[in-house]
């Protein structure tokens, strides 16, 4: 389906809308504390909560309303909030990076957060910024409802219009998840076990939906069968997965965060599952993939997904059956549920990861279906078995790969709803090479963002009388608003894994929203210009490309981005083990207030809750590794 509704019809409708919502503030106090969790019902660990919950609250709003979120950070470390995906206009200072847009928030310390999502609508998420402390529990999702006059592609989906009213129900009343990875220990001890090793600690131990899933341990023939043909690029690895899913690389103890030396075994567990109730005749799920390590691929048995926005925006909708979902990124997918016989569906997510096969699973569950069997009780949990024993109304196998005639989502080829053609000129180009040079240290600048730059003075701030330092390394550009900027990147170098098996990176700009040109796994870029490679055959979009602001570079490939910098601030470009930072339109940065700019003071040592020696260690030690940004 390649309609889409032309600029100026469009954009009337959208100023209008803009002069027709009548804003509020959003105001929510959090405090940020420690908790003992154990989500799959099996294994307890330390977590971080936001008001004694992970994941966090879902932070809903209106189109055009004004956010203020008070921080009482009650943990043992520093900790800040960014706001993924939301622009930050006019407020560069709210973004939540330590080291580029804030000090950090210290223990026992306050900040608040206040911005307006100027026009955004759509899914988007909060997180912890500083180290990977997202990944123990700091994160939400922050849903935006569109304002009534906000153009919508539902007819696109039923020309006819019958089905539009539906789907506009559905809309009112989404269902938001959250997915993501997880591990059974802390991310200061994962990080000292990388520092220790020299190995990433990538396999995770399950995949949950909004914090509720159970452990599933497959069977050796489930695992031999998922590993045949997923690492035919990778002939220097063994085709082995151990218990848990995690690839065996002789030598290498990259198995997992339990331990460094062996590969980890695996114990069933049947923890609570998220249950989706349906809408109507159409339900939509709102999905973020909030998880740390992998991409997963989703699927909802016996279902048609109609993918009908990405990071918040509206697209020409498409039908698919399994839809990937890189870190960061958010879909809207509505879902025709007309099922006459009701029932439960499992909503599946199986790992595309570089070096884990694994799966979890929720459920879909059909509210007042006419042929419906009444339930006696609330089931939320099921046989650890069941998921993957009966998988005939999957399109997706275990190992992520497409069942026969599952049509996959494709990013590369998506189109925003709104025509939004990019800049044809552009005033400057900029080429980075995503490495891990040595086994610790991952760059796409020649010198790479380390962990001390936390610690310093903001990049934001830099023009402040306190600053006296030099404030241009390798990882800092500066740009002048209104460029037209592209960014080429390259998956290089690897220092773990030899050519061509270069892991892919999802890329994150704050800031903005790109323009997604083109990508290709398994090449190598070898031109100066997007320009220059145009005029060698090289295919790129420059009609209505995708735009975006989180996009996956691809194993061993390239992916071209354009933007326009029209935001002034200082704004990363990274993933989560690199990345840059760009200073725009500095001479045009409103002025950043004075208790802004003063360092807070911490009111408990940081290290004082550490009992792991390595753990302490590492952390005395990380001005010489690089940032894990995230």
């Amino acid at each position: 389906m390649q309609r889409y509704i032309s600029p100026l019809f469009t954009a009337l409708l959208v100023l209008s809308s803009t002069w027709m919502v009548f804003a509020k503030t959003v105001q929510h106090d959090w405090t940020i504390s420690p908790l003992y969790e154990a989500p799959e019902d099996g294994h307890y660990r330390m977590t971080f909560g936001i008001n004694g919950h992970t994941p966090g609250p879902v932070l809903e709003l209106d189109q055009g309303d004004d956010v203020e979120i008070s921080i009482h950070n009650s943990l043992p470390v520093d900790i800040t909030i960014h706001w993924h995906g939301i622009l930050q206009i006019g407020s560069p200072e709210m973004d939540g990076v330590p080291g580029v847009t804030q000090w950090a928030i210290p223990p026992l310390g306050d900040y608040t957060y206040k911005f307006t999502p100027t026009n955004q609508t759509g899914l988007h998420w909060y997180h912890a910024h500083l180290r990977g402390y997202l990944d123990d529990g700091v994160k939400g999702l922050l849903y935006i409802r569109p304002s009534a006059q906000r153009p919508r592609p539902f007819q696109l989906i039923d020309p006819s219009g019958d089905q539009v009213a539906a789907m506009q129900q559905a809309e009112d009343s989404p269902r938001n998840l959250a997915l993501y990875d997880w591990k059974h220990v802390q991310e200061d001890e994962a990080l000292a076990m990388f520092f220790a090793s020299g190995r990433p600690t990538t396999c995770v131990d399950s995949v949950l939906f909004n914090g509720k899933g159970s452990i599933y341990c497959a069977s050796a023939e489930t695992l031999n069968q998922a590993a045949g043909g997923r690492f035919d690029a990778m002939p220097f690895f063994e085709s082995k997965l151990d218990a848990r899913g995690c690839l065996v690389i002789p030598g290498s103890g990259i198995y997992s965060a339990h331990t460094i030396t062996s590969p980890m075994g695996c114990s069933n567990s049947t923890g609570q599952l998220e249950i989706v109730p349906t809408h109507s005749e159409w339900t939509l799920i709102n999905l973020a993939n909030v998880g740390g390590e992998w991409t997963w691929v989703f699927s909802i048995d016996a279902h048609d997904l109609w993918v009908i926005s990405a990071d918040g925006d509206y697209i020409v909708p498409e039908k698919v059956q399994a839809l990937p979902v890189s870190i960061g990124q958010r879909y809207g997918v509505m879902v025709r549920t007309d099922k006459p016989d009701g029932g439960d569906y499992y909503i599946r997510a199986n790992s595309a990861g570089f070096a884990q096969v694994m799966g979890g699973v929720g459920i879909l569950r059909y509210q007042d279906a006419p042929h419906q069997k009444r339930r006696t009780t609330e089931q939320t949990s099921v046989s650890v078995a069941d998921p993957w024993r009966d998988m005939s109304r999957s399109h997706v196998k275990y190992n992520a790969t497409p069942a026969e005639g599952t049509s996959t989502y494709d990013p590369i080829k998506s189109m925003p709803f709104i025509a939004d053609a990019p800049p044809s000129k552009v005033d400057r180009t900029l080429i980075f090479h995503a490495n891990q040079s040595e086994p610790t240290v991952f760059s796409i600048a020649s010198r790479p963002l380390r962990m001390v730059e936390e610690l310093n003075l903001p990049v934001l701030f830099s023009n402040s009388s306190q600053y006296t330092g030099t404030r241009d390394p390798d990882w800092l550009i500066r740009i002048a608003k209104g460029d037209v900027v592209d960014v080429i990147l390259q998956n290089a170098q690897n220092a773990l894994f030899p050519a061509p098996a270069e892991p892919p990176h999802p890329i994150h700009l704050h800031g903005h929203k790109f323009w997604v040109l083109g990508s290709n796994e398994y090449d190598d870029w070898q031109f100066q210009s997007a320009a220059e490679a145009m005029a060698h055959g090289v295919q790129l979009n420059l009609d209505n490309p995708p735009k975006r602001d989180t996009f996956l570079l691809p194993t061993a490939g390239w992916l071209v981005l354009r933007f326009v910098a029209d935001n002034p601030g200082a704004w990363m470009l990274h993933c989560h083990r690199m990345g840059v930072v760009f200073l725009e339109g500095e001479d045009e940065i409103a002025a950043i207030p004075d208790r802004f700019q003063k360092r807070p003071t911490a009111h408990v040592a940081h290290q004082g809750w550490q009992t792991d020696a390595r753990t302490k260690r590492s952390l005395d030690d990380s001005a010489r590794h690089p940032a894990l940004f995230v």
